[in-house]
Formats: structure tokens, C-alpha cells, sequence
């Protein structure tokens, strides 16, 4: 019973621990995401003209 337990409560925080992983993750890509749309904008900002704003109008942001 106590080996049923220890094994449940092994699987619990494995699965936890995968799941926060998988969260890092996510939150890591949002992260470059967002720092690849600042460069972008910088992009734009530097050359002056409006090509990655067309861009920008075309994917819908």
C-alpha cells in the first residue's frame, strides 16, 4: 500500500514537472516572439521606409 502510494505520488510530481517544462517552454518562445517583432520594429524604424510595415499589415498584427 505504502508502494502504491510513493509510486502515485512519484508519477504526480513527474508529470508536474513536465508540465512546467512544457510551460517554460511556451513562455520562452512568446518571449522570442516578442523580442523578433521589436527587432522588426526597430528594422523599420532604421531603414524608413514601410516595408515590414506591410508586412506587419499582412499577417493581421
Amino acid at each position: 500500500m505504502l508502494l502504491l502510494l510513493l509510486v502515485f505520488v512519484f508519477l504526480l510530481v513527474l508529470f508536474l514537472l513536465l508540465l512546467l517544462l512544457l510551460l517554460l517552454i511556451v513562455l520562452l518562445l512568446i518571449v522570442l516572439l516578442l523580442l523578433l517583432l521589436l527587432l522588426l520594429l526597430l528594422l523599420e524604424k532604421l531603414l524608413g521606409n514601410g516595408q515590414v510595415g506591410f508586412c506587419f499589415s499582412v499577417v493581421g498584427i
